[in-house]
C-alpha cells in the first residue's frame, strides 16, 4: 500500500520505516523498513521492530508527540496527518 501519502520514519541515522493513513479505513500504518532489524532502528519503546505493521485508529502517540510545526506541518497534513484541532 505505498503511495504518496506516506512519511519516511528515520531514527539512528538509519531509515526506520514509513508512516501512512489508509485510505479505505482512514486507519494509521507504521511498517518498519525490512533491512530495519536492530534495536536502533526502534521508534518508540512501545513499538519494537517487527515484520507485521503497527496500526491505530489515531496517528500513534510517538508520532503525534514529534510533529513538526509551522510550514512543513501544513504541507504534510493533507497526505498524512491529521488536521490540526482549532
Amino acid at each position: 500500500m505505498r503511495s504518496g501519502n506516506a512519511l519516511a520514519v528515520w531514527g539512528a541515522d538509519c531509515r526506520a520505516g514509513l508512516v501512512e493513513r489508509s485510505q479505505d479505513q482512514g486507519r494509521y500504518i507504521f511498517s518498519y523498513n525490512e533491512g530495519a532489524e536492530s534495536p536502533e532502528a526502534q521508534v518508540s519503546l512501545t513499538m519494537p521492530v517487527r515484520l507485521e505493521s503497527w496500526t491505530s485508529r489515531d496517528l500513534h502517540p510517538i508520532f503525534q508527540m514529534n510533529l513538526p510545526e509551522g510550514v512543513l506541518q501544513q504541507k504534510i497534513i493533507p497526505p498524512v496527518l491529521p488536521s490540526p484541532p482549532e
